[in-house]
């Protein structure tokens, strides 16, 4: 019991910094993302939201008790952190996906977190709902943001790392990825 609060206190002052290292590595110019801090439901404007947005706003969803919106959240972050694995060559980097979505979760009412966990996995074993959401999902198409959240937080990120290529997998075919990314995160066809 103590090990389990150990670490979850661990993810989630983790995740804090993650999102304050996110929220403060955005562009100056131009309108910030703001919408991962309110209860979104996704569509095509949500190619620009990371997953640190998309878990803000499913931890919002979660709170609210808008579950149908908080599945739709939690399957497209899952999806744009597996896209963001795909091009992103520092395999440490790619835990920070697990680290945000655990405290997204951990911050929501655990009475609505109960609730919303009902419904996710309602939503995976019933084969329309599931078709439905894959569908959801995959209109919003693959990321449009460049995932510096995940290349700040690998190890390539330190300084005196012999990372090279900007921490970027050459050739990237992110037509292929984004088929991957669904069918491997989300299981759709």
């Amino acid at each position: 019991m103590v090990a389990t609060a150990i670490a979850v206190q661990c993810c989630s002052v983790f995740a804090a910094g993650l999102i304050a290292n996110e929220d403060a590595s955005r562009p100056t110019q131009g309108q910030p993302t703001t919408a991962g801090a309110l209860c979104q439901s996704i569509g095509p404007q949500s190619s620009e939201q990371t997953p640190v947005d998309l878990y803000k706003s499913l931890t919002a969803c979660i709170n609210k008790g808008d579950y149908e919106t908080a599945v739709e959240n939690f399957g497209l972050a899952g999806a744009y952190g597996k896209f963001d694995s795909m091009r992103v060559t520092d395999q440490s980097a790619h835990q920070v996906i697990a680290v945000l979505r655990q405290a997204a979760l951990m911050s929501a009412i655990p009475a609505n977190r109960a609730e919303f966990q009902k419904l996710a996995g309602a939503t995976y074993d019933d084969k329309s709902r599931h078709a439905s959401l894959c569908s959801r999902v995959a209109a919003s198409g693959p990321p449009s943001y460049f995932p510096k959240y995940m290349l700040l937080h690998g190890l390539d990120a330190v300084p005196g790392s012999n990372s090279s290529g900007g921490g970027m997998v050459p050739s990237f075919d992110q037509t292929l990825a984004w088929r991957k990314a669904l069918s491997a995160y989300l299981n759709c066809e």
